[in-house]
């Protein structure tokens, strides 16, 4: 397991991410990735109530398809079962190479109702603890735990999903 100073934030920085969801997760994980820096983008339906709890924590918020296509990093924190159908309309007919998409569990990827196209990188990004440790997980063969720069290695190097 990596710890905060493990992990090198300036890799991330000049990126922008995008928050899917803003429930107790997204919501923690947008606020962590603020206060330390990184810009951060919140993509909620425009009927989510969350919206507004969004723009009062002072954070940009755009609609799903908006966010992914202005963002480097898309992280995908709404619920499992919404996944799938939010992905094929609000998020895969956006990405491009180079992008990468995140997530905090791995139903989804395991069951394969998120399939990323080739040239965007999947990773797992679990935070232990809300502002104190943070460890990367990517997808590969075997679940590997790599700090950021190691994760950026690789992605760099083209070895990662």
């Amino acid at each position: 397991m990596y710890y905060d100073n493990d992990a090198n934030l300036e890799i991330l920085r000049g990126k922008k991410i995008a928050v899917l969801g803003y429930g107790s997760q997204g919501r923690a994980q947008a606020l962590n990735l603020r206060d330390n820096g990184l810009e951060v983008i919140v993509g909620l339906r425009q009927t989510s109530l969350s919206v507004e709890k969004a723009k009062e924590d002072g954070l940009q918020v755009m609609t799903v398809s908006e966010a992914t296509k202005a963002c480097d990093v898309i992280h995908i924190l709404m619920p499992d079962e919404k996944q799938g159908q939010v992905y094929r309309d609000e998020i895969a007919p956006y990405l491009s190479e180079g992008k990468a998409l995140s997530f905090s569990h791995g139903f989804n990827i395991h069951f394969r109702q998120i399939v990323a196209p080739k040239g965007v990188d999947v990773f797992l990004w679990l935070h232990q603890k809300v502002r104190a440790t943070v460890f990367v997980k990517p997808l590969l063969k075997e679940w590997v735990y790599l700090a950021y720069s190691q994760f950026i290695k690789m992605k760099q190097d083209r070895h990662v999903i």
